[in-house]
């Protein structure tokens, strides 16, 4: 099998199985099962170009910084409990602010294959600028929207795209179903997480 459609079937067989853990009978998400599944993000952006690949830097620094306070709080519920105790939730590089962060990691990648899903005349740069749109169009001003869509208008064409994922474009619509079901269950936790602890998400 190519390396990129090894890449994207680990990406969405990663979140079906961080997805099957989420119940309301199940134990809290562990760092270590959410960091694992995170991790395999990396691959497929790396696979979609250096520009792409530059917005995601932070992405895999993130990661990185919750798998290392793992030690301190096996799941991600402590970790929210630790911000919440030392009052630290919103701050810059608290454990609550990487853990929102990577979660809208998450909703741009699940909106961005729910819009190439739609079918073949929809473009990967089009769909990477909605995709933006939802889940940062809220929370940054007119400039950077403006500097982001300059960026988007870089990336390359859903053809090129696919062709480096190297499947049949059947497989690949298969696994993006697969990660945009599973992802709702594992965004769902999270949020859920912090309106449980009466936390909001705006910013």
């Amino acid at each position: 099998m190519a390396t990129g459609g090894k890449a994207l079937r680990k990406f969405s067989g990663a979140f079906q199985a961080l997805a099957q853990k989420v119940g309301p009978r199940s134990p809290p998400m562990t760092v270590k099962d959410f960091t694992k599944a995170c991790s395999e993000l990396q691959s497929l952006i790396n696979l979609m170009g250096e520009e792409t690949s530059t917005w995601f830097a932070d992405y895999g620094r993130k990661v990185e910084q919750i798998q290392s306070r793992s030690r301190g709080a096996a799941t991600l519920k402590e970790l929210v409990e630790q911000d919440m105790a030392n009052n630290t939730v919103k701050a810059a590089d608290s454990n609550t602010t990487i853990l929102l962060r990577l979660m809208r990691a998450l909703q741009v990648v699940k909106v961005l294959f729910e819009q190439l899903l739609k079918g073949r005349g929809v473009e990967f740069q089009s769909a990477a600028t909605t995709a933006y749109m939802v889940v940062f169009g809220a929370y940054h001003k007119e400039p950077i929207q403006n500097m982001v869509k300059r960026a988007i208008s870089s990336l390359p064409t859903r053809a090129w795209l696919m062709n480096k994922i190297n499947e049949e474009e059947g497989d690949i619509f298969i696994e993006m179903r697969k990660y945009v079901d599973a992802s709702a269950a594992v965004i769902n936790y999270i949020e859920e997480l912090f309106t449980s602890n009466g936390l909001e998400m705006n910013w």
